[in-house]
């Protein structure tokens, strides 16, 4: 992969990274570290952040100094390794994130990141210092973040820092997507919306964890109908090919389709909206801790 990188070691990665500590100069080197120091700001030690900073045309993201965090009595404080870039920040510091991120202190962007535990709160438990951890959390852009130990993942041996730093945002949500609001089981049929989004791969790959029956996706390009194939996705629709609802409808009556004799479960937003019923059950994904 090939990174942007300036002198104080901000790079944003292609695929999606941001490295708040490694800088490499093309695709076959190996990352150079950035020693990590504490500076001052005032009477509280300060740390590198990426900031969402307001200017007259707009705001716009800023490698800066910002106040190291606060922790709770349920944190962990983590340092981060690797952080990753959604759609949601491209919009973040025009929308009301910005806002509501400033009344902690700098708007710090960033919605995940991975990183080593280097302290805990009194009320904070499973973890320990030195263990490698992922998160969904806010304020993500930073060498340091408080995360309540009870969001935590603990990051499996074989990920990178990269490849954890990937994993909260698409995967979190695919998961309470199929478990939470479509409440997949197995055997069910299900429909992905735009299957090839980060999002929408991992809703395919959680569906064929669980036991879908028939799992299918829809993309805008037939180019990317072996790659869903691949990922589990029974039968890719290209958009604009074909009538998609016509086509599930069609397929759902082939033997083998219909397990269950229902319709195929959608996951979307109208489906993410419903509200889960009293006494359902919850399937936790690999690696994920029971406390929830």
């Amino acid at each position: 992969m090939s990174v942007l990188a300036d002198a104080v070691g901000f790079g944003i990665v292609s695929g999606a990274i941001i490295s708040l500590s490694t800088m490499a100069m093309s695709q076959a080197s190996s990352p150079i570290r950035v020693p990590r120091r504490r500076g001052q700001i005032g009477d509280r030690p300060s740390m590198r952040a990426v900031i969402i900073a307001p200017e007259p045309e707009g705001a716009r993201y800023v490698l800066a100094e910002a106040p190291e965090p606060a922790m709770g009595p349920a944190d962990l404080l983590v340092e981060v390794h690797a952080s990753a870039i959604n759609q949601a920040d491209l919009r973040y510091a025009s929308t009301h994130f910005a806002a509501s991120e400033s009344a902690s202190g700098p708007a710090i962007g960033g919605l995940e990141m991975a990183g080593e535990v280097i302290a805990l709160g009194e009320c904070a438990t499973g973890f320990a210092v030195g263990d490698r951890v992922m998160a969904m959390t806010g304020r993500a852009w930073a060498e340091r973040v408080p995360v309540d130990h009870r969001l935590a993942i603990p990051v499996p041996s074989g990920f990178s820092w990269k490849d954890a730093a990937a994993v909260p945002v698409s995967y979190i949500t695919a998961h309470d997507c199929v478990t939470a609001a479509a409440r997949l089981t197995p055997g069910e049929s299900l429909l992905v919306q735009g299957a090839t989004s980060a999002a929408g791969l991992a809703v395919v790959q959680i569906a064929r964890h669980v036991g879908a029956g028939t799992v299918f996706g829809t993309t805008s390009k037939e180019a990317k109908v072996e790659r869903l194939r691949a990922l589990g996705c029974d039968i890719p629709i290209v958009r604009g090919s074909v009538d998609v609802a016509e086509t599930v409808k069609v397929s759902h009556r082939r033997p083998g389709c219909q397990r269950r004799g229902r319709h195929p479960r959608r996951c979307g937003p109208a489906r993410e909206r419903r509200r889960r019923g009293p006494g359902t059950d919850y399937l936790p994904w690999p690696g994920e801790r029971a406390a929830r």
